[in-house]
């Protein structure tokens, strides 16, 4: 009979290019091979819930960042659930990357156009300090003087 706990499975880590997914199949086909092969099928059930318990919880430890924080606050009750979670969290973090590459760039761009990167021209200052702005962006388009 094989120990279950002197596996190597205690605590995988996600390697740095690797998927949630990707990570959690290997994980999955480290758990499967703590599962030994018997004949009675109520045994066999019984290590392959064990098995999977332990994929459950070495993927939630293993996790690490903001999805390994999510999955210990939420602590799903099933790998698939556990997934979704980690998933959620991954594809959530890559859209703030891809939100913050985007708003630098179109600051980098802005800046480009002089004026320190503001989009009006600036004018002296008045008798009260304040600095006199007009937008180039768009036409200056005048308003009619009100007559008394």
């Amino acid at each position: 009979m094989i120990n279950i706990t002197s596996c190597n499975f205690r605590k995988p880590s996600k390697k740095k290019h690797e998927s949630v997914q990707e990570f959690l199949d290997r994980c999955r086909s480290l758990a499967m091979k703590t599962v030994l092969k018997l004949e009675d099928p109520l045994l066999q059930k019984f290590h392959y819930d064990q098995a999977q318990r332990m994929l459950l919880s070495t993927f939630i430890a293993s996790c690490g960042g903001n999805s390994g924080q999510q999955l210990r606050f939420q602590m799903p009750e099933t790998v698939d659930k556990a997934l979704q979670i980690a998933i959620s969290v991954s594809e959530a973090e890559a859209q703030e990357k891809r939100n913050l590459a985007f708003f630098s760039n179109s600051e980098t761009q802005r800046k480009g156009r002089g004026n320190s990167g503001q989009p009006w021209k600036t004018f002296g200052r008045s008798e009260y300090g304040e600095t006199a702005r007009v937008n180039t962006d768009t036409p200056h388009v005048g308003r009619k003087q009100r007559q008394h």
